[in-house]
């Protein structure tokens, strides 16, 4: 490995609902409890021994831009149906910290649910490579933890039964 090459040693995609939330989500839902299982499930299977640290990927807020890099002490809410729960990152929530956008606060929830203790950095889609190398310019290995909305995927074709601006979720079925 040469100098300041990240390595990215496993990766994991999961949805950034704000209802897999158990606070923000129906708790009877079988669909709902099925998804947060799988992205826990998924969370497990890369924070092995090889993963060191934790990048999180995901879209941006209004006060991000791709220089944003995300680290504890920063903090961010999750919401739905008039419920707002306050989220940090990593560690204690700083005064000067970030606000972090909504798919930040869901990774870290779930971090915190698979027992991850480790450094995390939050990065946002289109995130420029030198203030990535930066961010993690260490011998450590990362997972890389994607957390995507789904907004590019919302068609009639995309899943039957869902539509935007229905309360129906899709089906789930957490692959083994």
């Amino acid at each position: 490995m040469s100098d300041n090459e990240t390595v990215i040693v496993a990766a994991a995609f999961c949805p950034q609902p704000p209802l897999l939330h158990p606070e923000l989500g129906s708790p009877g839902d079988a669909n709902v409890a099925a998804l947060r299982s799988a992205c826990k499930d998924a969370l497990y299977r890369i924070l092995g021994p090889r993963a060191q640290g934790v990048l999180v990927l995901g879209a941006a807020n209004d006060a991000s831009s791709a220089d944003t890099v995300y680290r504890r002490g920063d903090a961010g809410e999750l919401s739905g149906d008039g419920v707002a729960v306050r989220q940090r990152f990593d560690g204690p929530p700083a005064q000067d910290g970030a606000r972090l956008p909504s798919a930040h606060p869901l990774a870290a929830w779930l971090l915190d649910e698979a027992g991850f203790t480790g450094p995390r950095l939050g990065l946002v889609a289109g995130a420029r490579s030198p203030k990535l190398g930066s961010a993690v310019a260490d011998d450590r290995g990362w997972a890389l933890l994607v957390m995507g909305d789904g907004i590019a995927r919302r068609t009639e074709s995309w899943q039957p039964g869902w539509w935007p601006g229905t309360r129906r979720a899709p089906s789930c079925r957490a692959g083994r």
